[in-house]
């Protein structure tokens, strides 16, 4: 919510395209190190104070002293400081390494805001405070003190912090009414002048209100059931940088064999997954096709469909069951007229799956483990409160199939090394296999990657997963030599995380198309299915932005009505 009463600064659409706000315009150095951000004249506080790049700058370094407990930038010392603000309304943002221009504004204003005067009371005593502060106990004493300050509605509307299109009027614990504050740049782009928000915890009830016609905007996975999904009016409806997959843990002897990995991706109905989604839970969603592990926003912004088409293994988007049984035989598993798949040394194939209690994950938890039951694989599923499943997934690891999701909008997030090589681990757990002597280089020289990466490793595989932390595979891409018999080569996660996000396109494009392969090949995980944001409206009272002029992805409508981007059909 303090989002939507505070002023975005910058939103990156799906194409990693930057949308503005607040922000007016932006210029890079010519080392690409830096970026000085140029801010409008003509946003304002609710209580008519205009907003400046010192209310920007107080909201960088508040949010350090509250997530970090230290200072963030001096204004006074403009040179040496990540965030400096260089006159009224223009701020640089100092990178320290040379990236893209799209990963500098990606990580300085993507979905930022301003939301507090700098010239407010309190606000000053803690930045004073924090400016006095001799040690790091001093600065973590009042980063303390600020986690406990508390703003409530009556709070921001009284000191005037506010600065979004509408403004909380009245409110209780079920609902909070909006009205439009006149005084926002972006007032004229609606003709809404009331914009009511419902707190409904209970699904039950959303399907009830739906019902009832009380509502115009509502997730349609929030009202399956009251309708066919087919039958909603959809207001918005986009496939997100999201994908829902299976962290499989190879330390389980059944799982720490390649074939049988891949028998479990041909042995999975991808369409029948996004059917049952949709008939079952009301969630819309786009099946595997490529099986590279990336989005299809990833892939369109990489390598595309036409390398992945020509050069990766097609495990098929509907099950190949003659396929699966042919490499677990070949793996030693016998069936014998039992109803699992049987290995002479490791015993039956029985699986541990987890899962955590999130609508879509549960569902097709469920599902599969009723498919694969058919097929004589079994999985004894827990279903797991978010808290269970979190201590469960990162920290005692009693598990052999973990669903769960990927995202990244970029492929630096996508790929990122602790989202692909630890699978269920923390990044910050790479202190297990990385030696004490080494250290990541702070700005590697791009020309001389060899000499930083890869880092001292204490072991050649991730211990907690019995995980290849370099995947080995054909040096050819499309050689499905699954014995690796011929030449071969490693992914090397490390140097290609620096390419990502300061590689040229060429380099960033090979980092891609070994990912992709690596996956495909190797199958560390299996993708389940893309994920897609599915809002129904009440299209008969509303006006929804066309297709063509949704510039940017979003995760709810509410998005809309807070930029004035919805409009109603009648004065």
């Amino acid at each position: 919510m303090s989002h939507m009463y505070g002023a975005r600064l910058l939103s990156m659409n799906l194409n990693q395209e930057p949308i503005p706000f607040f922000v007016d315009d932006w210029e890079f150095s010519d080392d690409m190190t830096s970026v000085t951000v140029t801010y409008r004249d003509d946003y304002e506080f609710w209580d008519g104070q205009e907003i400046t790049a010192s209310d920007v700058y107080l909201h960088n370094e508040m949010d350090s002293l509250q997530s970090f407990g230290r200072k963030f930038g001096n204004p006074n010392e403009p040179d040496d400081e990540i965030v400096s603000q260089t006159d009224p309304i223009r701020i640089r943002y100092n990178q320290g390494c040379s990236e893209s221009g799209t990963i500098i504004l990606s990580n300085t204003l993507d979905d930022a805001f301003v939301m507090g005067k700098r010239d407010h009371p309190e606000i000053m005593d803690f930045i004073e405070r924090l400016q006095d502060a001799s040690d790091q106990n001093a600065r973590d004493e009042i980063s303390a003190d600020l986690q406990d300050w508390t703003w409530g509605y009556d709070y921001i509307l009284e000191e005037g912090h506010g600065a979004g299109l509408w403004q909380p009027v009245d409110w209780n614990s079920e609902r909070i009414v909006h009205e439009k504050y006149e005084g926002h740049p972006r007032s004229d782009e609606t003709n809404l002048e009331e914009f009511v928000m419902n707190n409904i915890p209970d699904a039950q009830r959303i399907v009830q209100e739906y019902q009832q016609g009380n509502l115009d905007l509502a997730s349609v996975g929030d009202v399956s059931g009251a309708q066919d999904p087919n039958g909603y009016d959809l207001a918005h409806q986009v496939a997100t940088n999201a994908q829902l997959n299976w962290r499989l843990n190879q330390a389980n002897p059944h799982l720490s064999k390649i074939r049988v990995r891949r028998a479990l991706s041909y042995a999975m109905d991808f369409e029948n997954i996004v059917t049952a989604l949709e008939q079952g839970n009301g969630t819309a969603s786009l099946p595997i096709q490529y099986h590279d592990g990336a989005s299809p926003n990833i892939r369109a912004q990489t390598y595309g469909d036409e390398w992945a088409e020509e050069n990766l293994i097609d495990y098929g988007s509907t099950a190949q069951p003659d396929q699966a049984a042919a490499l677990l035989q070949e793996a030693g598993y016998e069936r014998n007229g039992s109803d699992v798949w049987e290995h002479p040394d490791d015993g039956p194939i029985q699986l541990q799956m987890i899962s955590n209690e999130w609508g879509p994950h549960a569902f097709v938890s469920n599902f599969l483990q009723s498919q694969f039951q058919e097929f004589g694989i079994e999985f004894d599923l827990s279903v797991l409160s978010f808290s269970g499943y979190m201590n469960t997934w990162l920290e005692s690891f009693d598990y052999d199939v973990a669903t769960w999701f990927q995202q990244g909008a970029a492929p630096h997030q996508w790929w990122a090394v602790w989202n692909f090589l630890e699978q269920g681990a923390k990044w910050m757990y790479l202190d297990d296999v990385i030696a004490d002597s080494w250290e990541a280089p702070a700005c590697a020289d791009m020309d001389n990657l060899d000499a930083a990466y890869p880092p001292d490793l204490t072991t050649d595989k991730y211990p907690r997963m019995d995980m290849p932390i370099f995947l080995e595979f054909p040096a050819e891409y499309g050689n499905d030599d699954i014995d690796l018999a011929g030449d071969t080569r490693n992914l090397t996660p490390f140097k290609c995380q620096e390419i990502f996000r300061r590689g040229s396109e060429e380099e960033v494009l090979r980092c891609a198309k070994d990912f992709a392969w690596a996956q495909n090949f190797y199958r560390p995980s299996i993708g389940l299915f893309n994920e897609i944001f599915s809002y129904m409206g009440n299209t008969g009272e509303l006006i929804f932005p066309e297709e063509g002029t949704k510039r940017y992805n979003t995760r709810g409508n509410w998005r809309f009505i807070d930029e004035g981007w919805v409009k109603s059909r009648t004065e």
